[in-house]
């Protein structure tokens, strides 16, 4: 069984989240949607303005609010959690897009939340320079489009041809906030958002090319639950604007990786990872490809 790695140096994260607790009896917490919208809102929000600023460090992950109270999670689920939502499919309908198709625009009305049924998305924002910076991807059963606006926060864009469920964000929020069991995969949804953008905080800022790059392959086989065959559906140029770096030095990493024997490529599109250990180490700093 392969074992679920997280990328380095966000071990033991315990991000605050706004609970509220159940009526007297009930063994689990109640977790308000809306409260968990403005959590991740503005932890996202600090991502994208360090990013536009481009300023080094720690700064931002000092304005996560702490003055709410902590819950008794541990470490996130970085293996990316699937919410479960058959009870909603009649409301929902499926989409298909055509790879490079846009789903919605930073901006447009959000009257829905949207699931991966088949194949990649990826959520992004263009930078008042034009860069983009690419938030993250989603791939097979990931939710995605969540605001806690009535406006989208980002631009999502297949980067494969795809299935998408629409879930109206109404009914959504009604059937989290009156189930304990859709809740709590909801809280594990929202709170490995909040531990990957507080990870890619300190990546953006503290870590070298080389591991940022190994950290994002660790990432893939860790979502993937693969360490043979694991699929890079996204092209080079959004590795680059997810990893805040050049095609070129994106490229260039690869190609020292693969000639290292650190990584297989049998494609362009495809990597395995033989030795775990030896790409954790260069994420870590401390192994030989620099």
């Amino acid at each position: 069984m392969t074992q679920k790695r997280c990328a380095p140096g966000f071990r033991g994260f315990r991000p605050d989240i706004p609970v509220l607790r159940q009526p007297a009896g009930e063994t689990r917490l109640r977790y308000s949607p809306q409260l968990l919208f403005s959590a991740l809102t503005t932890t996202l929000t600090l991502v994208a303005s360090w990013a536009e600023s481009e300023k080094k460090g720690y700064q931002l992950m000092l304005a996560f609010p702490h003055a709410i109270e902590s819950h008794d999670l541990k470490t996130p689920n970085t293996s990316r959690p699937q919410l479960e939502m058959a009870g909603l499919a009649a409301s929902a309908n499926v989409r298909r897009y055509k790879t490079g198709e846009t789903i919605f625009v930073e901006g447009d009305a959000a009257p829905f939340c949207y699931q991966v049924v088949t194949g990649f998305v990826k959520e992004y924002n263009t930078l008042e320079d034009g860069r983009r910076q690419v938030a993250d991807f989603y791939s097979v059963g990931e939710l995605f489009g969540i605001s806690e606006l009535d406006e989208q926060l980002h631009t999502a864009e297949a980067i494969s041809d795809c299935a998408i469920r629409c879930y109206p964000r109404d009914n959504l929020l009604r059937a989290v906030a009156v189930s304990p069991e859709l809740s709590h995969q909801f809280l594990d949804t929202l709170m490995t958002r909040l531990h990957h953008a507080r990870e890619r905080m300190i990546m953006l800022g503290r870590m070298s090319a080389m591991q940022r790059v190994a950290a994002f392959l660790i990432r893939l086989s860790s979502d993937q639950g693969l360490t043979d065959n694991i699929r890079l559906a996204m092209s080079r140029q959004d590795i680059a604007d997810h990893l805040g770096l050049t095609i070129e030095t994106v490229c260039r990493a690869l190609t020292e990786l693969r000639k290292k024997d650190v990584i297989i490529m049998p494609s362009a599109r495809v990597f395995s990872i033989p030795d775990a250990e030896i790409l954790d180490r260069i994420a870590h700093g401390s192994g030989a490809a620099h």
